[in-house]
């Protein structure tokens, strides 16, 4: 009797063990199938990994926004130093020939020569035909000086080829008579061959500065001039004032385009910088997340391990 006993209460608090066991496993299946910690971590990491790999897009394409940007701004960079250098070279030509005009300027009888303004190619004959005649003033109140008379309509014509310098040069009526009996012809030959013809005070004159006066008086072509020098130096002049203009426009361009692409590279870099933090950010995210997804995928060990270990007791 008394070993039945004990049999029976052996039997009843197995029967009590595998009941508590059946509660403590169907309260970790629950609470496996309750728990969403597993599937957030699951779900967070898959985020995480999605915003990771738009932000190194977004980072490498910042990056080469940035490059280009950069290359842009060299290239602006090297085309405002030209245009600086270029400006420089042209300002200083004018200002060197300016320089010379300066006492002409400010005199009071102010030489004809510098009121002048002779076709290209044409300076040389010019200084030729008048010489140290253009040094006088068109001021009449000047010691020497130009009078400005009508056109003599008794005057005789040039010679037939020669045509008058006076479609040449402009700036002055007191020359019109003079350069009305002055002839500009094609060459030497021309030259030699129509001054026999000259009537009393006329002029032959060629480009490269050769004269023929009426009265034999000759003069070699290339003869240097101070006259002739001056008024190359006035047209060279009138063609930098053209030179400096363009190079002003260009220069205000190449500041223009330089700025523009200065400022495209700042903000290609801050845009760079942010893309950069925020790749941080989600390389940072992304650990937190597999770090939650380990834990969590721990926990859940640890409690199938606990489901493992009463299934074998109950076995």
């Amino acid at each position: 009797g008394r070993r039945r006993e004990d049999l029976a209460q052996r039997l009843e608090r197995l029967r009590q063990r595998v009941t508590e066991n059946n509660e403590v496993r169907d309260r970790l299946q629950a609470e496996i199938a309750a728990d969403e910690s597993l599937n957030t971590a699951k779900r967070a990491t898959e985020t995480a990994e999605q915003t990771l790999a738009a932000a190194q897009t977004a980072m490498a394409e910042a990056e080469a926004a940035r490059a280009a940007a950069a290359e842009t701004e060299g290239q602006a960079r090297e085309k405002l130093n030209q245009a600086q250098t270029a400006h420089r070279g042209v300002k200083a030509e004018v200002d060197a020939l300016n320089a010379i005009f300066v006492d002409s300027d400010q005199q009071i009888w102010p030489p004809l020569i510098d009121a002048l303004s002779v076709s290209h190619g044409y300076e040389a004959a010019l200084g030729a035909a008048l010489g140290d005649d253009l040094q006088a003033s068109a001021d009449t109140g000047a010691p020497m000086h130009w009078r400005q008379l009508e056109a003599d309509p008794s005057a005789p014509a040039l010679p037939e080829g020669a045509r008058p310098l006076a479609e040449f040069v402009t700036g002055s009526a007191a020359l019109l008579r003079r350069l009305a009996q002055i002839g500009v012809v094609e060459d030497e030959a021309t030259g030699r061959t129509l001054a026999g013809s000259l009537a009393q005070g006329q002029r032959l004159v060629t480009r490269d500065g050769a004269m023929w006066r009426w009265d034999g008086y000759t003069i070699q072509a290339g003869s240097p001039t101070a006259s002739v020098q001056r008024m190359q130096q006035r047209n060279r002049l009138k063609d930098l004032q053209v030179d400096l203009d363009a190079a002003n426009a260009r220069l205000s361009q190449a500041h223009t385009e330089y700025d523009h692409a200065k400022a495209a590279l700042t903000n290609a870099q801050a845009e760079e910088q942010t893309r950069r933090q925020a790749l941080q950010g989600a390389y940072n995210e992304g650990r937190e997340a597999q770090s939650q997804l380990a834990r969590a995928e721990q926990a859940l060990s640890q409690v199938n391990a606990r489901l493992t270990g009463l299934a074998q007791s109950l076995a």
